[in-house]
């Protein structure tokens, strides 16, 4: 968990409020799996945050984020934009570990959705495999692949293993993709996908 003069925690609403702090990262073998599946890089995380290690190439962060590192930075990182991920331009490869409240986790796998059947490209999702809320029941089924995670991750700042699974969600458009991200995925947990 990162610490800043005294604080232990970034800035609220981030994820939902019973969560203890809002500086949860990927783990890095999620992370490695996902540039496995792209066969290279990440071309946008659009729910980034100080504490990210997704090497993508455009990062965006919620305004607060910025407020709240620029108190103990001169300026931003050159690969960070400011802004709303939901209203960015989307394209390539996009890597989104989405706040997990179900209004906002759907909003954001409403996007990919709407990204695939636009312009093409492909998104990966880390997300919680709660499979009776809203969001999976909507916006999953049009999914390509779901990689559901064998036991707990542990996330970055965390002491211990999160109180529910986890998924990696695939949507694309690349008829290539789905069969390399379950090849690079199925060590994790047990791949689906549509007939």
């Amino acid at each position: 968990m990162t610490k800043r003069k005294g604080r232990t925690a970034g800035p609220r609403g981030y994820l939902p409020r019973v969560a203890k702090s809002e500086d949860w990262t990927t783990p890095q073998h999620i992370i490695e799996a996902v540039l496995r599946a792209f066969g290279g890089g990440i071309d946008l995380d659009p729910c980034s945050n100080p504490d990210s290690i997704v090497p993508a190439g455009r990062r965006i962060w919620l305004a607060k984020w910025r407020d709240w590192y620029l108190e103990d930075h001169q300026e931003l990182p050159l690969d960070v934009e400011v802004g709303d991920g939901l209203l960015a331009t989307w394209g390539g490869n996009v890597f989104c570990n989405p706040p997990y409240s179900s209004g906002t986790m759907g909003a954001f796998m409403s996007r990919a959705e709407g990204m695939v059947e636009a312009r093409g490209g492909s998104a990966i999702f880390l997300v919680p495999s709660k499979t009776d809320i809203r969001a999976w029941q909507k916006h999953v089924r049009s999914a390509s692949a779901v990689c559901f995670i064998a036991g707990r991750l542990t996330f970055g700042g965390a002491e211990a293993g999160a109180t529910f699974p986890s998924a990696l969600v695939l949507w694309t458009a690349d008829r290539a993709l789905p069969h390399r991200f379950a090849l690079e995925t199925c060590e994790l947990g047990q791949v689906w996908r549509p007939a």
